[in-house]
């Protein structure tokens, strides 16, 4: 194998790491398994040093870990469907059968396995069960309990690290010029988001660049309070308020950009969308109609007026940022 420091692009996960690098030095390796853990933690690039720790070559190992290796092929849910198909399942069949274009092995790397359907999973057991020569399946999943037992009991699970709070901010602030940069900046958001990353390195990064982009934006702000409202998650509506800008007047001038974006949403409901808009993104007004009630963009409404009153006259930005989840998390 070519030296070079395979493991270390991935944090943390000593044990996992050391476990699957004595299988594979003692040509151990399962055909099969199943990584677990939530949305960004590492599942994907565990998968892909597993398949780059198998080559021979350093151009092999850079071309897996680039994701362009033609023996590793990568799955994951079709663009705008919520599920993987049994025919995406038939076609990995097939292509195991060939024989592999630069490697010794091939390796497919199947990215929410929980969205394959019934039928999907029924396929791709008759291939765990019965694999070609050199052929491995690395199942990556937020979600367990989504696999059919027989699944679940052909395969090794294997359950990514989450890190403490604690772990994970020292890990960003080693590893991470831009984490750091926003640390400086912004401790009270940078720690919310570090509690709302689900101990995940991956996923705390995503919320640093999402702050990062919408800090100067506020009319991305708005559109992304809207989406994790739209969504009820509260996690990501945690993230996306504590992302705001800590200074009093750019806080209330997002308030009141939300506040005309719920009118406009309310209005192109009540009149069929013959209505103007206050709201400058409004070329995004009716898929927002279409999934947030009357309803509940009254009782948004309502939130954010009474918390732009407060934002007016309170200096603490902090805790008028918590008022407002309070707030809308239970809307």
């Amino acid at each position: 194998m070519p030296d070079i420091e395979l493991w270390d692009a991935l944090y943390g996960n000593r044990a996992l790491k050391a476990l699957l690098a004595e299988d594979i030095a003692g040509n151990k390796l399962s055909h099969a398994y199943i990584f677990e853990g939530p949305e960004n933690s590492g599942k994907k690039t565990l998968a892909r040093i597993v398949a780059a720790a198998m080559a021979e070559h350093e151009s092999d190992v850079r071309k897996i870990l680039s994701g362009i290796s033609p023996d590793v092929i990568e799955i994951d849910l079709p663009e705008k469907r919520k599920t993987i198909g049994v025919d995406t399942v038939r076609e990995m069949k097939l292509a195991s059968c060939l024989r592999p274009n630069d490697l010794d092995y091939k390796v497919f790397i199947v990215d929410h396995a929980e969205a394959l359907t019934l039928s999907a999973q029924n396929a791709l057991l008759k291939l765990i069960e019965e694999p070609p020569a050199g052929v491995y399946l690395l199942l990556l999943t937020k979600t367990l309990s989504a696999l059919l037992p027989t699944i679940r009991s052909r395969a090794p699970v294997l359950r990514m690290q989450a890190f403490s709070a604690e772990e994970l901010t020292e890990l960003l602030l080693e590893h991470s010029t831009e984490a750091s940069r926003f640390f400086e900046r912004d401790r009270e958001t940078f720690a919310a988001i570090v509690r709302s990353s689900g101990g995940a390195y991956g996923e705390a990064m995503a919320r640093i660049a999402a702050a990062n982009d919408k800090k100067n934006d506020p009319n991305d702000a708005v559109l992304g309070l809207l989406e994790a409202l739209c969504e009820r998650d509260r996690v990501l509506l945690s993230a996306r308020i504590w992302a705001l800008p800590p200074e009093r007047e750019a806080f209330r001038q997002t308030t009141l950009l939300l506040l005309s974006a719920v009118r406009d949403i309310m209005a192109y409901r009540l009149t069929g969308g013959d209505c103007d808009y206050l709201f400058p993104r409004g070329e995004k007004t009716p898929a927002f109609a279409a999934r947030l009630s009357i309803d509940r963009l009254l009782k948004i409404s309502d939130a954010v007026t009474t918390l732009e009153k407060d934002a007016l006259y309170n200096p603490n930005v902090q805790g008028a940022k918590a008022l407002l989840f309070t707030k809308l998390s239970g809307v």
